[in-house]
């Protein structure tokens, strides 16, 4: 019992923790959103990079006042259709998943960030005149053989 009355005092709801992300297996500061002590683990929001996982006990840390204290290095930004339709929202992020994006915080309201969003196309277009060049290639050998 005195061991479950100090895991739930370290890991409350909310607290700013360090715990190991199970993809690298490295370190980083996260905010703990709920505790499951039948299980021994939290659902932790990586505040530097803006996913949440899964995170035993073992595995989450007492985040050191200096690391507390820098600012967080991720911004959770979420696009509304009020002036895309569906489909330009689905387009803008296959577009962008795993490409350059540039955002610039414009204003902060009460309960979001008014931004500006610029993308880096050229990855983009280099990948699509790749494609374009091989189906070209692909044709002309058809023709040849």
């Amino acid at each position: 019992m005195n061991l479950l009355i100090s895991i739930q005092s370290l890991f409350f709801c909310f607290s700013l923790v360090v715990a190991r992300y199970s993809g690298d297996r490295k370190c980083y500061r996260a905010w703990v959103k709920s505790v499951d002590i039948e299980h021994e683990q939290a659902i932790v929001f990586f505040v530097d990079f803006g996913n949440e996982s899964k995170v035993s006990f073992s595995d989450i840390y007492i985040c050191p006042e200096t690391v507390r204290k820098l600012p967080w290095l991720g911004v959770r930004v979420r696009l509304t259709s009020e002036k895309m339709t569906s489909e330009e929202l689905t387009e803008f992020w296959k577009l962008t998943e795993s490409h350059y994006i540039w955002i610039r915080i414009n204003e902060i309201l009460k309960d979001s960030y008014g931004v500006q969003i610029k993308i880096d196309y050229s990855v983009y277009l280099r990948h699509e005149r790749l494609k374009m060049l091989t189906s070209k290639r692909l044709i002309n050998k058809g023709v040849q053989v």
